[in-house]
């Protein structure tokens, strides 16, 4: 399941984050035209949108590192009941006649 779960995860937040640099990047270029030397784009307009979507994906980081913080409780004065040993001992079957 966290498998599938960061699989989609990375597939569907990839694409807002393409959108938003293909779009900063054409705004770009249209407001600063190329010379015909240039090429088609220039490389600073490529910047410009790379440099966009890093900047939403350090926000979106930011907002989900702060929804962690105040959703997430833990009180380490009441620690996880039971030990790895009893765990790996309660999912072995009890054999007959031992005890």
């Amino acid at each position: 399941m966290v498998n599938t779960s960061q699989q989609i995860g990375g597939a569907i937040g990839t694409t807002p984050l393409n959108t938003i640099a293909t779009g900063a990047t054409t705004t770009y270029a249209h407001r600063h035209p190329a010379s015909p030397a240039a090429g088609d784009l220039p490389f600073d307009a490529f910047v410009h949108g790379y440099s966009t979507a890093i900047r939403w994906t350090a926000g979106i980081l930011v907002l989900a590192a702060l929804a962690a913080t105040v959703l997430v409780r833990h009180d380490p004065r009441h620690p996880a009941t039971g030990t790895a040993a009893e765990a790996q001992g309660a999912s072995q079957p009890a054999l007959a006649g031992t005890n």
